[in-house]
Formats: C-alpha cells, structure tokens, sequence
C-alpha cells in the first residue's frame, strides 16, 4: 500500500465559476499536463507524463501527485483501456512492485497476481467499480520464451469489498499461423463488464489482430475473433507450420577431448598470428573413425534440412502475403463502445510520402475503423486522406480522434454518427465567446521549415541562418471526455512554440460553463426547459421550438405546447424558441 502526497492547485481558482450558470467560463490552462483519462462521473482526471501520473480531483481541484524517482527507479502509469470508474478506482502500476494496482482515497493497492510474475497489467474497469480486466505476466518479456507471455484476465469486487484472485479468460493457445502468440490482452470492458476488448499478439510481433471476450446468460466466458477474415481469409489455407529447424551436426561432438586440444591449440596459435595462413579445419585433427561418422550424421540430417526448409519457404511466402495484405491495427490502440456493441480501433495503410523533406518516401495514414460485433461487419471512416487516430470513446455515439502527438500540426476532431468535425469547429459552436478564446489560445504561428532560397548573410555575404517559414494554424491536439461530453481534457506536446518552455500545453474544459448552457430558457412570458425524465417542457405561450444539437443538425421540431417526449442523448442542444413575438436562440442543458 502506498500514500503519495496530495496538494491543492495554485490556479484552482476556476473553482469558483463551477456553478452552473449562463456566462462564459475559460477552460483552465495546465501547462505540463497530459490527460489519459476521465471518470464516467466527471469526478476525476488522469494526466501522465514520463513515468508520473497527477490524479486531479475537479471537486476539490486537490490533485494527487506521484513522480518518477530516478534515484529509487520509482514510477506510475495508467492503464491502456477506460480505467477509471465512478467509484474513486482508478487502475494503474507502479515500479514498487510491478503488479497491477489501484489507486483509492489516495492510497496505491495491489490486485491478486499470485503465482505470475512483474509486469501485470489493470486496463479497464465497470463504471461501478466491480469488475477489472486486464493481463497477468507468465513470462518476463522474452523471446525465449514458448508460451504466452500476457493472458487476459479479470478481478471480480467481492463481498468483503476486495477484489479477489485473477480470472484467466478464455483465449486461444494459437495465432492465425498456427503458432504461439507472444501475448493476449483484455484491455476495454464494457458497462455491464460482461463483453470486452483485447489484441492478440502474433508469434512475430508484426500483427496484432483483435479478441473480444463474452459472458454469457449462464456465467461462462467465451471469445471471438472478429473480423479475422482480414488476417486469415476462410479461403486460405495457412501451411503447416514447419517447426524448430533440424540442428545439423557439429564436428565438435565427433572428436575426442585430446583432438580438441589440438585444434584449440592451432586455433590460438593462428589467432596469435594475426590470422595469417589458412584457418584450422578441424578434420584435420578428427580420426578416420570421427570424419567417416560425422560425414554420416551430415548425411543423414541433409534430407530432414532440406523438407524444413521447403516447408519453412511456403509458410514464410504466406506469412508475408498476409502481412502485405492484412490491416495494420495499431497496438494497444483498441476501445469498446460503453454498450458492448462495437469493438473500434485505428488501421493504417502505406501510402507515398508528400514530403519531399522526408527521409523515408513511404508513410503510414490511420483511419478509425469499427467492427460491428453482431455482425462482423467493419468499416474504415473516410477520413478524406487525413491521419486519424482513436483516441476516446466517451460513449455509444461519439469518438474522438487525433492525427497523433508527434505531428507538425497536432490536430483533433470529434466523430458523431460518422459525420467528422474539426475539434476548433466544435469548440466554436459553443458560443461567441468560445469562438474568440479559441482563436487567443489554439492559433499558433507553427514552423514549418526554412526558406533556403532566401539565407541570412553577414556583412561579407556569408550564409549565417535561413528565414523559418511559419503557418499560421489552430492546434487542437488530443482529447477525451465523460459520457456526456461535458468535462474534456484537451491537450498537446509543444513541438512549435519555442518561446514557450511548456513540455505540454492542455486545458479542462467544462462545456456547461464555456457554451453559456441555461437549465431553463425564458421565451417573452413562457419558458423552454428538459425536465428530470429527459422530456421537452414548454410553458406560457410558445409557439415552435426547434432543437439542433452542436454539430447544427436539427433534431426536434415541434409547435406542442406542454410536454413533448424525445429519444434525445443526454447532452448540450441548442435551442431556438418562439413566442410572446420573441424569438431567443439559447444554449440549453438535457
């Protein structure tokens, strides 16, 4: 059990404008965060950077820092899926002792890894805290190792309030060749902790392809692979695989402790020579007896060389027809939708590199893809050619993804119902004022190389220094947000402001406070309101409102005075309402 120090942030000063309220709020800037992670409840938020982790309570706004310690070899991190519940757990590990842990009411804790070794991983957690998935070590990382070096596995909450010995889950001994995977890994879980995601690890560690693991009605877990058929067509029949390859005699094990001496010594005398004159061969030194049975051995073993390594031809030719072919799902880069419904990743392709500075003339662009557990079916979203990749699920309906933290111009967007917004986009249409702290805080002046046909000279005509070409552009970078879309966390490396000593610039957003979002809208002598069940209420005389959620899409009509029901998510919606010969447009809260 480990306590690190707790401390109240020196700008927490934003905790004042918390109350819901109809002016705008700024996002509060936290320069050298980097947010991985959010409560369902909107209660807490994870940032991590080098081996530290600072847990930030947006209650309290107390934050909970625990640093890397170079001299004790001390360090944190998150887990990889949605390890956070609306229970105060949040799921991690530490270098005290190489375990999964938990992290509660300030306190580290250790889950049951009895029996595996360091390395155990706790990736994702239930809402409500009772059950985590994640992986257990069978193996320090090696490759020399025959087995699975990570199995999936789960901790079920126990009565007493403890989380009991890890599950394994079921999961295949096998990759698609037919050979041992290096790892398997349950990584996001679903709501109701009964479907969740992981990747399987192929024997070379070139490809890894996805797992989903299923309860069923009555208890027992089972697994599917889907869209395996991407990596292993049912039309295509993988070689068998050859085997170890057959060890080929040795001349040392056909000569007799005396002959090894002698060679040993002619070895270290040609040595000595600095090689010069022929190398010793070492039938030279080996009795007739010897050479004649290690000649047989040779002969003997040739044949079983020559079948491996026909088999080992055809199986490697196969293996890099897939690899040519298959999708390149990028590792631990795997979400869940909250439902169970659809497994969502980030797939690349090899396309010509458009910069002509580039060493490599080859580039990689990712592309979101999601699998419809129900039906296999999955599909890549066109993304028109930008990089895109998964970087937050909050919900069934929404994703959030970014272009990467190391990109020139750190980019993010927000997916809805498939239709792509641009992050700054999306900020904008919370309002004038948004749009205005928008352009104070995401436009920057990004370098974007030298302009070499125009140097800077000395005096005498000599090139000092080349003009740095900029671009001005808006920097959105990487975010993630609860369910509802109200606290976000956004946040990118600084690779472009070099007047700034910032490792990271990030904000937390609330979007109730930065749209100016109302509870109740006041129309001339009536009012426009969602009540407690979700339900449109009108009162006094209104004659039409109209409902557009914040992509500007209309989603509710209607002319009915009084209470209209609606299947509309809980969200931010803006409202436009008429009546008393008053039409008011206003931001309103469901």
């Amino acid at each position: 059990m480990i306590s690190m120090k707790k401390s109240l942030l020196v700008i927490a000063m934003m905790a004042a404008g918390v109350a819901a309220q109809a002016n705008f709020v700024e996002p509060l800037a936290l320069p050298g965060y980097s947010w991985q992670g959010v409560s369902p409840d909107g209660k807490y938020m994870v940032s991590e950077l080098y081996n530290s982790v600072v847990i930030l309570n947006l209650e309290t706004w107390d934050e909970y820092v625990y640093e890397e310690n170079y001299e004790t070899g001390e360090s944190y991190t998150g887990g990889i899926g949605n390890y956070l519940s609306a229970t105060g757990i949040i799921l991690g590990s530490t270098s005290m002792d190489g375990s999964a842990c938990f992290w509660k009411d300030g306190e580290w804790h250790e889950l049951n890894c009895e029996g595996t070794v360091g390395g155990s991983l706790s990736n994702g957690i239930t809402p409500d805290g009772t059950r985590i998935c994640g992986s257990v070590a069978m193996s320090p990382m090696s490759l020399d190792y025959d087995g699975i070096m990570q199995l999936p596995c789960i901790w079920d909450l126990t009565e007493d309030g403890t989380y009991g010995k890890y599950q394994v889950l079921p999961h295949p001994e096998k990759d698609f060749t037919g050979r041992t995977p290096q790892y398997i890994t349950a990584v996001y879980i679903s709501e109701d902790g009964k479907t969740i995601a992981g990747q399987v690890r192929d024997y070379t560690g070139f490809l890894q392809y996805p797992i989903v693991y299923v309860q069923g009605a009555n208890g027992e877990w089972s697994y599917i692979l889907p869209n395996i058929e991407a990596f292993c067509p049912a039309d295509f029949v993988f070689p068998e695989v050859p085997g170890e390859q057959p060890e080929k005699p040795q001349e040392d094990d056909f000569m007799t402790e005396e002959e090894l001496a002698a060679w040993q010594a002619a070895y270290d005398e040609w040595v000595a020579s600095w090689y010069q004159g022929q190398y010793p061969n070492k039938q030279d030194y080996m009795s007739e007896e010897g050479i004649a049975a290690y000649n047989a051995a040779v002969e003997a073993w040739q044949p079983l060389y020559d079948e491996w390594s026909e088999k080992s031809s055809a199986f490697d030719d196969a293996y890099y027809t897939v690899l040519e072919t298959a999708p390149d799902y990028q590792f631990n880069n795997l979400f869940l939708t909250p439902d169970g419904s659809k497994y969502i990743t980030s797939g690349g392709i090899t396309v010509e590199n458009d910069d002509p500075m580039a060493w490599i003339p080859f580039k990689t662009v990712y592309s979101p893809v999601t699998i419809d557990l129900a039906t296999g079916e999955a599909t890549t979203l066109d993304t028109g050619g930008e990089d895109m990749m998964v970087f937050d699920v909050p919900n069934n309906d929404v994703m959030f993804v970014t272009n990467g933290i190391s990109a020139t111009i750190p980019a993010g967007w927000i997916v809805k119902d498939g239709v792509i917004t641009n992050l700054v986009d999306y900020l904008k249409s919370f309002g004038e004022e948004a749009a205005a702290w928008v352009d104070n805080n995401l436009l920057y002046e990004i370098p974007m190389g030298y302009d070499v046909d125009n140097p800077i000279l000395d005096e005498d005509g000599n090139i000092i220094d080349y003009p740095v070409i900029t671009e001005e552009s808006y920097v959105s970078g990487l975010c993630l947000a609860t369910p509802d879309l109200e606290w976000m966390g956004l946040w990118c490396v600084n690779a472009f402001d070099n007047e700034n000593d910032a490792v990271t610039f990030s904000w937390i957003i609330n979007a109730t406070e930065m749209a100016g979002v109302q509870d109740v809208v006041n129309v001339g002598n009536g009012t426009v309101a969602f009540d407690a069940a979700g339900n449109l209420v009108t009162t006094g005389d209104i004659n039409a409102v109209s409902v557009y959620d914040l992509q500007g899409r209309r989603v509710l009509d209607t002319t009915v005075n009084g209470t209209v029901a609606n299947q509309l998510p809980a969200g931010i919606y803006v409202v436009r309402a008429t009546g008393d010969n008053t039409t008011i447009t206003a931001k309103i809260r469901k």
